[in-house]
């Protein structure tokens, strides 16, 4: 196994990164949590080009329409918790050629912090998830914020309406999308636990909930890490917290079947590799490491009794804020936004299945 490290750019505070499919080929974006850039990255080089030169304050990016050129941002959440004009924003590519982008502010969300796109009947619902109702400086209680769902608006001239179907939660800061018993689900998680959103089957059907894991958690991720064919809750606890833990279902509840210390852990990711299980971790603390953890085995009755994980380090010093991860036959892309360094690094992973 070989690690490559590329330093796509230099961009200090970059928070958020995600990968975008542009005429039918990879590209990466990344942006700034401070006052200052987005950056578009285009194969097969890498070249950069600037989507925004401001304001920042992006806590995330996501894709909106495969291939179509165009993805949501959210704008003006400036640490520390100067949110209370934070935004969500829709870009959309008007010239292909030079890669010129339309914005359109879809609707100003004060402490919004993370958003995603499930799509019913082939419409886009946005959701998105505030830190906070208000807080007025850093030491300062605050309000819980909620998670809100609307429909996307087919044109431009269209107004955005979300509706809160969570009303009390604080701290937000895990939000994934996931299929569950064969249902679009949303997971998002705060101080008051892990909340799962199925998202109905079509629109005229009502959005529902229902409260899973009832701790603080920061992030989550949902994965089958044993191969039994039933996905575990992967979770980073409390906030920026320094326990790992993964969570099994029995009978009619999920609970704790390991733990891992780790430090101030931030960026979360699940999947398989080359026929093998790993969870891929970033730590904003310590010596602020990006690495895998190999799942080694467990025993034959899938209670983790026998489980042994094996961490393997791949960087130090970056502290990463966020990871997206692509696969390529025998070869793996781990795009970060090194947040203590102040870099968009790429990390290609050749010759994976000879290492493991």
């Amino acid at each position: 196994m070989k690690i490559i490290k590329n330093i796509l750019a230099k961009l200090d505070g970059v928070y958020a990164v995600c990968n975008i499919e542009l005429f039918g080929r990879l590209h990466f974006l990344a942006a700034t949590e401070k006052q200052g850039k987005c950056f578009l990255f285009s194969t097969p080089n890498w070249k950069v080009s600037v989507v925004w030169q401001e304001p920042g304050g992006t806590m995330d990016l996501k894709p909106i329409g495969s291939g179509k050129g165009a993805f949501l941002a959210i704008q003006n959440f400036f640490p520390v918790f100067k949110a209370k004009e934070a935004r969500i924003v829709y870009f959309e590519l008007e010239n292909n050629k030079d890669f010129q982008w339309k914005l359109r502010e879809l609707i100003c969300l004060p402490f919004v912090h993370r958003i995603g796109v499930v799509y019913i009947d082939n419409n886009p619902y946005l959701i998105a998830s505030t830190f906070c109702g208000d807080k007025k400086d850093n030491d300062d209680s605050f309000t819980p914020g909620a998670v809100y769902i609307g429909k996307m608006p087919e044109k431009n001239n269209e107004i955005l309406h979300l509706e809160p179907i969570i009303k009390n939660i604080s701290m937000n800061h895990g939000f994934h999308i996931n299929v569950l018993d064969n249902r679009k689900i949303i997971l998002v998680s705060g101080n008051e636990g892990i909340f799962l959103i199925f998202a109905p089957e079509n629109s005229n059907l009502q959005w529902e909930y229902k409260c899973l894991i009832d701790k603080a958690v920061s992030d989550i991720f949902l994965f089958d890490l044993d191969n039994d064919g039933v996905k575990e809750i992967i979770t980073i606890e409390p906030f920026h917290g320094d326990n790992l833990l993964i969570y099994k279902f029995f009978k009619d509840k999920f609970e704790p079947i390991y733990n891992m210390d780790i430090n101030s852990g931030h960026a979360l990711w699940c999947g398989q590799l080359n026929n093998l299980q790993f969870i891929l971790l970033g730590n904003r603390s310590g010596k602020k490491e990006l690495f895998f953890i190999k799942v080694i085995n467990s025993d034959s009755n899938r209670k983790f009794n026998h489980l042994k994980l094996e961490k393997i380090i791949l960087d130090e010093g970056g502290g990463p804020s966020q990871i997206s991860v692509t696969q390529k036959a025998h070869d793996i892309s781990i795009l970060t936004a090194n947040n203590y360094s102040g870099e968009v690094v790429l990390y290609n992973i050749v010759g994976f299945e000879k290492e493991f």
